[in-house]
């Protein structure tokens, strides 16, 4: 049998060469798989944005329609249990705020979650994983709804927010808001 030499130019790799590779595209699939994740949180904190916004142009009209947000029929949050405040509870026939949106009853925090923004907001502010929407205080002249941000907004910490007729605020235990912009 003839044994058949290498030519002079490489013709396989080393093993130090593939795992060179390997330990790369290691890297760089978990670099790929961290991004989607922030990715993944920038849009769900869009989605909850935009459905602040529906929820400010509705409460809007019904303040010019009818001269008070209370009239928008939805319940507040009681810390006692009594009423959860969520905002897609409001979506009943005889409730203005729901004909003056598209289906109130999908306004949900996009990771659907059922825990209530406005307990977890008050025992930490900084709470960012999903919770419901809940309208922490309405009255004639004045409404607010509680949720989250992952990401923050404009620049500040992530967090639970506040929108309310003037905009987006960031929460603070204190009482005191940081008004952000419409």
């Amino acid at each position: 049998m003839k044994n058949k030499a290498m030519p002079m130019g490489r013709q396989a790799f080393t093993l130090v060469e593939l795992l060179v590779v390997i330990a790369i595209i290691g890297i760089l699939s978990t670099l790929a798989i961290v991004s989607f994740g922030s990715v993944k949180a920038k849009a769900r904190d869009a989605e909850r944005l935009n459905d602040m916004t529906v929820i400010r142009k509705a409460m809007s009209i019904i303040v010019t329609d009818q001269n008070s947000y209370t009239a928008s029929g939805c319940d507040v949050y009681s810390s006692g249990g009594s009423t959860n405040g969520f905002v897609s509870d409001c979506a009943v026939a005889s409730n203005l705020l729901d004909n003056y949106t598209h289906d109130l009853s999908a306004i949900n925090d996009p990771l659907n979650e059922m825990d209530n923004c406005c307990d977890k907001c008050s025992i930490d502010p900084d709470f960012v994983a999903g919770c419901n929407y809940c309208f922490n205080d309405i009255d004639d002249e004045y409404f607010e709804v509680m949720f989250v941000l992952e990401n923050g907004f404009q620049g500040d910490a992530p967090g639970c927010y506040i929108a309310d007729q003037n905009g987006i605020s960031k929460f603070e235990l204190t009482g005191s808001y940081i008004t952000l912009g419409n």
